[in-house]
């Protein structure tokens, strides 16, 4: 749950509406979010990682013509995993940031779409949902590999089991339109923060934590250690 002073400002459905309609009939961009602890490079080896789904997807829209396409990844200099996508789509890289600058950096990638790659298993399937719901606090649509993590969470429409449904999915959204673009940000906005009720029942402000928890240093979060009204004192963290 993020607290709102660190996401919720930058949430603005026109302006990423209106330049999705700029770009829809050029260059979309694409990013991909994932960790670089999950991309198994293994020379000689088929990998069988999380980027491997939009390798094979990339390769399969370059194949059908789609070249108007940007793969945007925050691998910093790992050229192994930018050269598994380089044949077949334009890349940008990022550097990782510290995760206080993480949704300004995320903004700034100026992304039309976010693809959350899993491949499954244990590991991936005991993940939270939480990527889907920076996101849309972000703005940004969301394709989302068919795991645990996002069960309920995610309509079945933005949701693909291996990289042939990932390239059905591209194709069909590069065929929205703009109204169509800030509806679909829309709902999933409201999906998340636009209820006091989450998915499990429980009465919550919307999914927004309270403003007591602070992003602080670089890399750390630090909960308020008054005790809450059950006298419970937060462990020190």
């Amino acid at each position: 749950m993020p607290p709102f002073n660190w996401l919720g400002r930058l949430y603005n459905p026109d302006k990423k509406a209106a330049k999705f309609k700029q770009r829809i009939n050029g260059s979309l961009r694409i990013g991909v979010i994932s960790s670089l602890s999950h991309y198994d490079v293994r020379p000689n080896v088929k990998p069988e990682d999380d980027i491997e789904i939009v390798v094979d997807a990339a390769k399969k829209l370059k194949e059908m013509g789609h070249n108007n396409i940007t793969i945007v990844l925050p691998v910093g200099d790992r050229k192994e995993v930018k050269s598994r996508i380089e044949p077949f789509a334009k890349v940008e890289t990022h550097e990782m940031v510290p995760i206080r600058d993480y949704p300004l950096a995320v903004d700034k990638y100026d992304l039309d779409l976010v693809v959350v790659p899993l491949v499954r298993n244990d590991f991936n399937d005991s993940k939270s949902n939480i990527k889907l719901i920076e996101c849309a606090a972000l703005g940004i649509p969301v394709l989302v590999s068919d795991s645990y993590a996002y069960q309920g969470f995610i309509d079945d429409k933005y949701k693909f089991k291996d990289a042939e449904e990932l390239v059905q999915r591209i194709v069909e959204f590069k065929g929205w339109y703009e109204k169509k673009y800030r509806n679909e940000i829309q709902a999933n906005y409201a999906r998340f923060f636009g209820s006091k009720i989450d998915y499990y029942g429980i009465e919550l402000n919307g999914y927004w934590l309270e403003n007591n928890f602070n992003l602080v240093g670089n890399t750390f979060l630090e909960w308020s250690q008054k005790p809450n009204e059950d006298g419970i004192v937060p462990p020190d963290i």
